[in-house]
């Protein structure tokens, strides 16, 4: 836990490692409210899109003419049908869930390189996940970020290395395709070779 100040008009600075984590930069909109214990005070990026229920996420993706939900796949054993009844409920039970950045990379792998689901799809799935009531998404401002660089036809993980990446001056890599799509959309910071 982070100990902060109250200023004289009762303002707060929050830690640039606390603003980095949650991908805040200076002019950056959070939202302040009490928490549930009635005791403590959260403090969260303002999301502008409403809130939507885990039920968004389910028998919404088509693969090869057949409903797939994400934690569904279209064939699977005994063993993993029960971990995906289990992730469904876990999802749909109310309790507040974090998923780490590297959950919501490995899930966009897995529906564009697993199920081979188009962009548009991929990208239409990790916004609704983006939104969902009680999940909370680690760097979800990068990600949303990440998400429009992703619209416009850069890698999902180069994207949100980008988004990440925004108080740099550059960032260096030796993918030819990144800095390419990179400069040509006149993304910032701008991608160079090492």
């Amino acid at each position: 836990m982070t100990a902060m100040t109250l200023l004289a008009k009762r303002q707060v600075v929050l830690p640039a490692d606390l603003g980095q984590l949650l991908s805040l930069a200076p002019g950056a909109q959070v939202a302040v409210r009490l928490a549930p214990d009635g005791g403590s005070i959260l403090i969260e990026p303002a999301r502008p899109a409403l809130k939507k229920p885990a039920s968004v996420l389910f028998g919404r993706v088509t693969h090869i003419g057949k409903p797939v939900a994400i934690v569904r796949e279209v064939q699977a054993d005994g063993k993993t049908l029960k971990q995906q009844e289990a992730a469904q409920a876990l999802l749909t039970s109310g309790e507040a869930l974090f998923l780490p950045v590297t959950v919501m990379q490995e899930l966009e792998w897995v529906l564009r390189g697993v199920y081979g689901l188009p962009r548009a799809e991929v990208q239409s799935v990790l916004s609704d996940l983006l939104h969902v009531e009680q999940v909370v998404i680690d760097r979800a401002t990068a990600i949303a970020k990440a998400l429009d660089g992703y619209e416009k036809g850069l890698d999902f993980s180069d994207a949100l290395q980008l988004a990440q990446s925004k108080h740099c001056q550059a960032l260096a890599s030796f993918d030819n395709r990144f800095r390419k799509g990179v400069a040509k959309l006149s993304l910032a910071p701008p991608v160079r070779r090492p």
